[in-house]
């Protein structure tokens, strides 16, 4: 019976809201954080360049990758739906990310992003977005990335939830460590829903994250805002040797701490956020390898 409550609930919020605005899949938002680094860095990277795990924060971010790089994420969101009114469910969420630096082209991303209800609904549901993301260098400090989306919601027969969107990001060297990041997130975009009777088309909000970064061979210390929200994120990362790492930061009203393992091009690492404003820790693992 609770299942049956749950799933009608969650129907009626993506049939009335909008998918946008019921888990925040469609963007990179504090309740997702598909990084585990950034999240450990209290989810301050939008100009952070050079890193896979900077993938949803900003399409720029290929754009001085220096080698190929595979990011495998795993994350427990915990009670998401709850804050909305949704009732008692644990939410989990994945990434798969791939990216290859510029060989003289471009330098070319892709990234999968899910998220689903831990326990069984006793029918499929998630929120899903897949991106194909290009970076360019310009004018030597300037970077430039565009990521192209297809964004969907599985939902039981006869729903239906799809579209298409579109991020645009820039960074930009003030030095060779001092970097200015930012995204627009859902510059473009358009959702098809249909409730089995009749189908509509919507818009995903327009959101913008800015941010500054100091990046060196040994420490990253980064902030980012979130516009309109005014929501804001800083943190920061220490390499101690060339095996271990610590991350520290402030995610909008959480604190959050990362640490990171690394053995040749093999990387792990692990974040844990508490929220103040939802309650309970929550978790990501990830798996990184560069070649």
């Amino acid at each position: 019976m609770r299942k049956l409550f749950v799933l009608t609930i969650l129907l009626l919020g993506v049939l009335s809201i909008g998918y946008a605005q019921v888990f925040g899949s469609f963007t990179e938002g504090p309740t997702t954080g598909w990084s585990p680094k950034a999240i450990g860095m209290g989810g301050a990277f939008v100009a952070v360049e050079g890193d896979i795990n900077g993938a949803t924060y900003n399409p720029a971010f290929a754009a001085r990758l220096p080698n190929s790089q595979l990011l495998i994420s795993y994350q427990y969101i915990g009670l998401v739906p709850d804050s909305l009114g949704f009732g008692q469910v644990n939410m989990t969420g994945n990434l798969l990310s791939f990216a290859v630096p510029d060989n003289g082209l471009w330098a070319s991303a892709i990234y999968y992003t899910r998220i689903a209800p831990q326990e069984d609904l006793g029918v499929s549901y998630s929120e899903n977005v897949i991106s194909y993301s290009a970076a360019k260098i310009l004018f030597n400090n300037l970077a430039l990335g565009v990521n192209i989306k297809r964004l969907w919601v599985s939902l039981p027969q006869p729903y239906v939830g799809d579209g298409i969107g579109l991020d645009l990001g820039l960074i930009f060297r003030l030095t060779h460590n001092f970097k200015i990041g930012v995204t627009v997130y859902n510059l473009y975009s358009n959702v098809y829903w249909y409730n089995g009777e009749e189908g509509y088309h919507e818009s995903v909000s327009t959101t913008v994250k800015a941010g500054i970064s100091y990046q060196t061979d040994r420490f990253t210390i980064a902030g980012d805002v979130d516009f309109p929200d005014l929501t804001y994120h800083v943190g920061g990362e220490y390499i101690i040797n060339k095996n271990l790492a610590v991350r520290l930061g402030w995610n909008i009203d959480s604190p959050t701490f990362g640490i990171g393992f690394k053995k040749d091009n093999i990387a792990l690492d692990y974040a844990m956020l508490y929220s103040l404003r939802l309650g309970g820790v929550y978790h990501r693992v990830g798996l990184n390898m560069s070649f």
